[in-house]
C-alpha cells in the first residue's frame, strides 16, 4: 500500500499524486460517519431550524444547506462533537436565512413605495394636463378669476383689484368657471 501524500495549504489537506488509495478509504469512512450523522441529528435540526423560521420547508432547506457545508467542510468538528457542531451550523444558517428575508423585505417594501409614488405622479401629471386643458377652453376671465383664486390663492377682492373688475363681477366669473369646469369633468 503507498502511503498517503498531502500538503497543508491553507488549513485544508490536498492530495497528491500518490494518495488516492488513502484517500478513497478516508471517504468512505467520513461518508458512513456522515450518513449516521444525518440520521440521527437531521430530524432535531429541522424543528431547532422552524423555530426559528416559522416555516417547515425553509427549515429543511436551511438543514440541508448546512449538512451540505458539514460535508463540505475545511475542519472537523471534536470528535463526539458532531452533532452539536451540525446542530450550530443550522441555526446559524437559519438565522442567516431570517437576515436576508428580512433585508429583501425592507428593499421590497421601500420598491413597492416608490412604484407607489411614480404610479401617482403619473396620474397626478394625467389630471394636471387635463384641468390645463379645460382651463384653457374657458373664456379668459374666468380662467383668470378661477386660476388667480384657486391657484395662486388671492381674495375676491385682491382678483378684483387686478383685473379692473368688482367684487360681485369676480364671484360671478369664478362661479360660471367652476360650474363649467365641474360640468366638463363629469361628463369625462
Amino acid at each position: 500500500m503507498r502511503s498517503a501524500k498531502t500538503k497543508h495549504q491553507a488549513g485544508r489537506q490536498i492530495r497528491t499524486a500518490g494518495s488516492e488509495d488513502a484517500f478513497a478509504e478516508l471517504y468512505s469512512t467520513s461518508e458512513d460517519t456522515f450518513a449516521e450523522l444525518y440520521r440521527n441529528h437531521y430530524a432535531p435540526c429541522v424543528v431547532a431550524a422552524q423555530r426559528i423560521l416559522k416555516r417547515r420547508d425553509l427549515a429543511e432547506e436551511a438543514c440541508q444547506e448546512a449538512f451540505l457545508k458539514y460535508l463540505d467542510r475545511s475542519c472537523s468538528p471534536q470528535p463526539g462533537r458532531e452533532g452539536a457542531y451540525v446542530r450550530r451550523m443550522v441555526v446559524n444558517q437559519a438565522l442567516g436565512m431570517l437576515r436576508r428575508q428580512g433585508v429583501e423585505e425592507r428593499h421590497l417594501d421601500r420598491t413597492v413605495r416608490n412604484a407607489d409614488s411614480a404610479e401617482s405622479e403619473a396620474l397626478k401629471r394625467v389630471d394636471s394636463e387635463a384641468i390645463t386643458e379645460l382651463l384653457d377652453r374657458l373664456p379668459a376671465r374666468q380662467r383668470h378669476v378661477i386660476v388667480q383664486q384657486h391657484v395662486v390663492g388671492m381674495s375676491v377682492q385682491e382678483v378684483a383689484t387686478r383685473l379692473g373688475i368688482s367684487c360681485g363681477a369676480t364671484k360671478t366669473h369664478g362661479h360660471r368657471a367652476r360650474g363649467a369646469l365641474r360640468t366638463s369633468l363629469t361628463a369625462a
